[in-house]
């Protein structure tokens, strides 16, 4: 019965295009039993977390075929670090090397647009973004692509993209949308893939 029950599962999920995935902790133990992780950004061998409760940002480092462990030494927000510039973070994002510190690295950003730049075995470092000429409404997350950051801001109905220059976000942002404006009202997250952007809102439509 269990063998017939895996076919018609297997079976179901073909016809679903579901793929299950095999779930299991990133640390042993966890962030903290307090920890509440709002944000993360992961690469091959590196993920970054915002535990918003304690406002720190953590980073574990490893493999998933061999595990992952906390990097004690990781300097950032809330790690022996105090910025003042800097509010409650409410994105991050990796950046690839060489980025603004000269190594892969993390990027976050709070509701004014001031960023935090952070990297293992690298001196922290903060810049602010230039609003744009409307203001800021809210911002609701980043992505990076290549070298240019993503803002998503429902609130005034746009997608801000700013250049880099040495690693660090700056300038007067242009408008991903020109000729044709989506509709924004909902939209929490977005992402690049590849030179398409992608923007998922509350009701799980995406776009």
């Amino acid at each position: 019965s269990q063998a017939l029950r895996a076919q018609i599962q297997s079976a179901l999920d073909a016809l679903n295009r579901v793929v299950r995935l095999d779930f299991r902790p990133i640390v042993s133990g966890g962030f903290g039993s307090d920890a509440e992780i709002t944000a993360l950004a992961a690469s091959a061998t590196d993920v970054y977390v915002l535990d918003a409760r304690n406002q720190i940002i953590r980073h574990a480092w490893g493999a998933p075929e061999r595990g992952f462990e906390i990097d004690a030494t990781f300097a950032c927000l809330g790690s022996g670090e105090r910025f003042d510039q800097m509010g409650t973070p409410v994105d991050l994002v990796i950046q690839e090397e060489p980025g603004a510190l000269g190594a892969e690295g993390v990027v976050a950003i709070d509701a004014d647009g001031t960023l935090l730049y952070c990297a293992p075995d690298r001196e922290p470092a903060l810049a602010q973004l230039s609003p744009p000429d409307v203001g800021w409404g809210r911002i609701q997350a980043i992505d990076v692509y290549g070298d240019d950051l993503f803002v998503l801001d429902p609130m005034t109905n746009a997608v801000w993209i700013y250049r880099a220059s040495g690693g660090f976000f700056s300038g007067t942002p242009e408008l991903f949308f020109v000729e044709e404006v989506r509709s924004l009202n909902g939209a929490t997250d977005l992402a690049l893939a590849q030179d398409e952007l992608v923007i998922l809102y509350a009701d799980g439509r995406l776009d």
